[in-house]
């Protein structure tokens, strides 16, 4: 069939033919330049248990699964010195799954006015108190951590742990430092 001196079904084949080559390329790329260094960059620090690496709404997403961390700071700056490496400036943000108990959500929520308090009124030996009062009747290891860019919390019971990382100061159109979700145990 030609249309004003067209082969209509060589240009359809050819259309398509482009369009697997397009597709196949950009899955190849991302495959190769983007998720097998992120996985094996992210995969040398020793806490990371589990990572997937996924978009969502345009923006990729790294949810990391971290087993038992001694420090809760020192795992996250790794693990975002790997990420950042790979994305350079493109914006991500990663996703930290841990595995709290009801035990250890209901402590956490119980923090949050000090923690909210601290992050606004920079009264940390304040926050710390608090912490350390409404863990210790429980028996909950906890650790708080802070740096230039956020406050770090962890807590610990018997086989479960609570990560939740607050950015200390709310930027915007900041894009090379990633957003922090925790999400807990997904999947």
């Amino acid at each position: 069939m030609k249309i004003k001196g067209l082969r209509v079904p060589v240009i359809v084949i050819a259309a398509l033919i482009t369009l697997v080559l397009l597709f196949g390329f950009n899955v190849f790329y991302r495959e190769v330049r983007i998720e097998k260094p992120l996985l094996d960059g992210v995969k040398q620090v020793k806490e990371v248990k589990d990572l997937k690496l996924f978009n969502r709404d345009g923006k990729q997403v790294l949810r990391v699964r971290l087993g038992e961390v001694a420090d809760l700071r020192r795992t996250y700056i790794a693990v975002r010195e790997k990420a950042g490496q790979v994305f350079g400036s493109r914006p991500y943000m990663i996703e930290i799954v841990d595995n709290p108990s009801p035990e250890l959500e209901k402590i956490y929520y119980n923090l949050q006015f000090p923690l909210q308090e601290a992050l606004v009124r920079g009264n940390f030996t304040e926050m710390k108190k608090a912490v350390e009062a409404e863990t210790a009747p429980y028996g909950v290891e906890a650790r708080v951590y802070i740096d230039q860019e956020n406050l770090y919390l962890q807590l610990k019971k018997g086989d479960h742990y609570l990560y939740r990382i607050f950015p200390r100061y709310l930027e915007k159109n900041r894009v090379n430092v990633p957003a922090v979700e925790v999400v807990e145990g997904a999947e």
